[in-house]
């Protein structure tokens, strides 16, 4: 029998050894202490420095991983899950080994077994990169709802000024002692205009666009 499981186990070890994330069973013992009963070798995947073995081993390798927040916030949300047998969905910060900040999303699957105590069936997921890229295109829209607010606001003044001019003087409502005088308004409307329309360019300029090949 115990053969048997040994066999089935490395055999799952087999099959999940190239998919790029950690798949796992997760069991809590009489105490309610979790522990791993498989950890695939995608968890290399998570942080090269940690193996499967050792993860079953010492759970706590990797617990000890998130932030402080999150060492309080995920095993409530495992008690809840437990409670409710209802799947368990989150992100997580971690610093890795080698000191290296990253992104872990969590899905467990609860299921009661007969000692009455839960199994989770679930992946673990590097999401580092999708968690860059989204915030390099955060910072990328942010920029451009800058350049946004400048053209529809900070444009308008001196432009409504410079064709109140103009205006002025298509309609002939400026006399022509004070043309002098009114074109030096419209000369300060335009040098205005044009500081600004520089200013928007070189904002435009700094944006880099992002792709998920630079946000990397």
């Amino acid at each position: 029998m115990e053969k048997d499981v040994l066999q089935s186990h490395l055999q799952l070890q087999k099959l999940t050894a190239q998919i790029p994330i950690a798949i796992v069973q997760l069991q809590t013992d009489n105490n309610k202490n979790p522990f791993f009963s498989f950890v695939s070798h995608g968890i290399s995947h998570l942080d090269p420095s940690l193996s499967a073995a050792q993860i079953m081993a010492n759970p706590h390798l990797l617990f000890n991983q998130m932030s402080d927040t999150d060492k309080t916030r995920i095993p409530l949300l495992f008690k809840q899950s437990a409670e409710s047998l209802t799947p368990l969905y989150c992100e997580t910060h971690v610093t890795k080994t080698n000191g290296q900040q990253g992104w872990i999303k969590l899905a467990y699957f609860p299921e009661k077994i007969h000692s009455g105590q839960t199994t989770w069936y679930g992946y673990m997921e590097d999401i580092t990169q999708q968690k860059n890229i989204n915030a390099a295109l955060e910072l990328q829209n942010q920029q451009l709802r800058d350049v946004a607010w400048i053209q529809s606001h900070i444009v308008r003044a001196p432009l409504a000024r410079l064709m109140a001019l103009v205006n002025a003087f298509q309609t002939k409502l400026v006399e022509p002692q004070e043309q002098e005088e009114f074109f030096g308004y419209i000369i300060d409307a335009a040098n205005e205009l044009d500081h600004i329309v520089q200013d928007i360019v070189a904002k435009v300029n700094k944006i880099e666009v992002t792709t998920p090949a630079n946000a990397l």
